[in-house]
């Protein structure tokens, strides 16, 4: 099956966290439709693929419009963003941290992302996922402070892990206690969150931050007094339901904030990094509370920004004794590309894309549009 994270944990994402909130998005709502106008899917189809231009990133960042097939610049309608990563590079879309805009790449329910025959249909693609931020809340759990299906129920427990942040020469601590409220009944990512002062025996405050009332943004915390705000204001942690969490440092925001993972507990994986279940089961807010009074900033060894994570990955091979790049020819080099914006119906465009070559800080992809007006 392909993936979005290349990995089979997207598949349970896809199947069950719908109902429970987990760190990627997929809950079967759109923005704001992605058949708005309701035009028949039987009249739609994908067309013949044609190439995009060549996206040279080797000098600077390169941005692509799906529906112009251009090459455009950052304050226009884009939907792939390729900039130069060291040796490497970087692709994103113009969604979630690294856009405004709502592109996502589909999770597909298919073996191949050519055997899609309508992009807007939830038995084929589960959902569009924007692009996620990647950093100290990314850890230590498959979401980070939370992890999914551990007893089989589709829910995500807390770790109980603790980050300590810094913002501006001033040291915070927090802990994930609960994903569903103070007595566990709430909607999944209500989150209960404990904080304080980052250091040791400092009185702790617990404070709920509301990211299942609306998915479609982020709920922003700033740890000084355990508020939620907006996000032009002071704050150094966020989640966003189907999306997950965020520091404000780095692509995630202006704030400068950085982050570290102070202390977690190792008992909670086995060998193979699968949770296991009587060891989340120990745990509770209560007996995690004394190691969580222990954590300073001086636990700290390494401070993390947030970066983007790409959902473009695992479409070629590099071998490293002739520095040669080999672009794959299956389902690992293709993917289910909706727009940034949807039109004045508000349906969305959709193609299938796949790279056809890369050459020397040069990407040129094929385009496979899916056509309404399609007989």
């Amino acid at each position: 099956m392909k993936t979005l994270l290349k990995s089979s944990s997207i598949f349970f994402l896809a199947l069950g966290l719908g109902a429970c909130g987990g760190g990627g998005s997929s809950d079967n709502t759109a923005l704001p439709s992605d058949n708005a106008s309701g035009t028949p899917a039987e009249t739609r189809s994908f067309q013949s693929s044609v190439d995009t231009p060549a996206l040279n990133y080797s000098g600077t960042t390169v941005y692509w419009d799906l529906e112009t097939n251009s090459i455009v610049d950052e304050s226009a309608d884009w939907e792939l963003k390729i900039s130069s990563d060291g040796y490497g590079h970087t692709i994103q879309v113009n969604g979630g941290v690294s856009g405004t805009g709502s592109a996502g790449i589909g999770a597909i329910l298919t073996d191949s992302p050519f055997e899609i025959t309508d992009p807007t249909d939830l038995s084929q693609v589960y959902k569009y996922f924007e692009d996620s931020a990647s950093g100290v809340l990314s850890t230590p759990g498959g979401y980070g402070p939370l992890e999914y299906n551990v007893a089989g129920s589709h829910k995500m427990w807390p770790n109980f892990a603790t980050y300590v942040f810094e913002q501006n020469g001033i040291y915070y601590k927090a802990q994930v206690i609960s994903n569903y409220g103070e007595d566990g009944t709430s909607p999944s990512a209500t989150l209960r969150i404990r904080y304080a002062a980052a250091a040791e025996n400092e009185p702790s405050s617990v404070t709920t931050l509301d990211a299942a009332t609306d998915s479609t943004q982020a709920a922003y915390l700033d740890l000084a007094n355990g508020n939620t705000v907006s996000s032009d204001q002071l704050w150094q942690m966020a989640y966003q339901k189907y999306v997950g969490f965020k520091t404000n440092g780095g692509i995630s925001g202006e704030g400068n904030v950085s982050g570290c993972l102070a202390h977690s507990y190792s008992n909670l994986y086995d060998e193979n990094g699968a949770p296991v279940q009587s060891e989340f089961e120990s745990k509770t807010a209560e007996n995690t509370l004394t190691e969580f009074n222990s954590v300073s900033s001086a636990s700290c060894t390494e401070w993390l920004e947030d970066t983007a994570t790409s959902q473009f990955t695992d479409w070629y091979t590099y071998d490293m004794s002739t520095h040669t790049i080999t672009i794959h020819d299956d389902a690992s080099n293709g993917w289910i590309l909706r727009s940034a914006t949807a039109d004045t119906n508000g349906d969305y465009q959709y193609a299938r894309i796949r790279v056809k070559s890369w050459e020397n800080g040069t990407l040129v992809f094929e385009v496979e549009n899916w056509d309404e007006d399609a007989q």
